[in-house]
């Protein structure tokens, strides 16, 4: 009964404010329409000035006003229980909240809360340690760039590399913790073999690229020397050449091949390349080209094999002459996850060496480094 009375009150509180307030335009008069008006002298001064030089005063005025709103707006945000806590702490918060939305993207709502926001986040280097490069301008590049300090960084191109942007990066070679080039440009890719050839990069553990070219008539090589990359774990490369026996590969636990590696390249390159990946923990090779096939898939006795006793997945989707070749190469541990493949032939001895693959599996196993 009281809840029906309160209700009931309600709606005869609103029926009365709308009855009151229905006609109220035939009582509100220009220029302000019910608002409390301006003071005495700009009022006057708007009387006897010209309208030009009348208005630039309005507006000058507002300003002015719009100013000390804002201000005032700072001064109750700065109350706010969010941001009493200290800046660095706060700018943990928004470390915390960038990795859980996984991308630099969120840092653009944290910019736009309010000013204090704002300050804290472009102060806060580790932020914008990651650059997804998603357009060809460079702007936002060079902000992060800026931005990130001194703070090592990742540069992850989600469009065609170009070389303007080989060119920012120079001055930051020393800080790179991980590039990955989605794909080359070909008037890009003398500026980035000669990127890779003469600069040094002691933070960089990551590295991918693949070059738009056409495979087989390429020769450019780089070599990865541990002098120059002495932290670099993860290597994926497709058309870039490097020496299969680079010492390189003793430090690289995680090895991603796909597409040409070069007109020379062959199944013992790929034998070369494996015996140096001691520390391999992880192998993907997706289609991988070989132009010279003079060399076929050698088989090797258990002693001649690399044991990569630290291999937790092997995935080989490529022909049937390459899946021969690895496994011919590696003794992996029992516990390694292994996913073979076999792409459309090139050959016409692949279908009979496919057909070889379990029991070559088997003897590979059976072959295995102790557990």
């Amino acid at each position: 009964m009281a809840q029906t009375s309160s209700a009931s009150g309600s709606f005869r509180a609103t029926e009365s404010i709308f009855a009151t307030d229905v006609l109220r335009a035939e009582h509100l008069r220009g220029p302000y329409y019910g608002l409390r008006p301006m003071s005495a002298a700009l009022s006057s001064t708007l009387t006897t000035s010209g309208k030009a030089e009348a208005l630039a005063q309005v507006l000058a005025h507002k300003k002015e006003l719009d100013q000390e709103i804002l201000s005032m707006n700072a001064l109750l945000n700065a109350g706010a229980r969010i941001n009493r806590i200290p800046p660095e702490l706060l700018g943990e918060i928004f470390l915390f909240a960038q990795s859980v939305a996984s991308g630099p993207w969120t840092l653009f709502p944290l910019l736009i809360v309010c000013r204090h926001w704002f300050v804290v986040a472009a102060t806060t280097p580790r932020l914008w340690c990651s650059i997804l490069v998603a357009s060809d301008r460079l702007d936002r590049v060079r902000t992060w760039l800026a931005r990130s300090k001194e703070c090592p960084i990742s540069v992850d191109t989600a469009i065609y590399l170009r070389t303007p942007l080989i060119d920012v990066l120079k001055p930051h070679v020393h800080r790179l913790r991980e590039l990955m080039f989605g794909v080359v440009q070909p008037e890009a890719e003398p500026h980035l073999i000669d990127f890779l050839r003469n600069h040094t990069m002691p933070m960089l553990e990551t590295f991918t690229v693949s070059i738009d070219h056409d495979d087989s008539s390429s020769s450019d090589l780089v070599e990865f020397s541990p002098d120059r990359f002495p932290r670099l774990k993860f290597l994926g490369l497709s058309s870039l050449q490097t020496l299969p026996s680079s010492p390189i590969f003793r430090q690289i636990t995680r090895l991603h091949l796909f597409g040409s590696l070069g007109p020379s390249f062959n199944y013992y390159h790929i034998e070369q390349m494996l015996h140096g990946c001691i520390n391999l923990e992880r192998l993907q090779i997706n289609h991988l080209l070989l132009f010279d096939n003079s060399l076929g898939p050698q088989p090797r006795a258990a002693a001649d094999r690399v044991t990569l006793t630290k291999l937790q997945y092997i995935s080989v989707n490529s022909s049937a002459l390459v899946i021969h070749q690895v496994l011919y190469s590696v003794i992996m541990p029992p516990t390694a996850s292994v996913s073979l493949c076999r792409s459309p032939p090139d050959y016409p001895t692949d279908v009979g060496l496919m057909e070889g693959i379990q029991g070559l599996y088997l003897k590979i196993v059976g072959a295995r480094c102790p557990s």
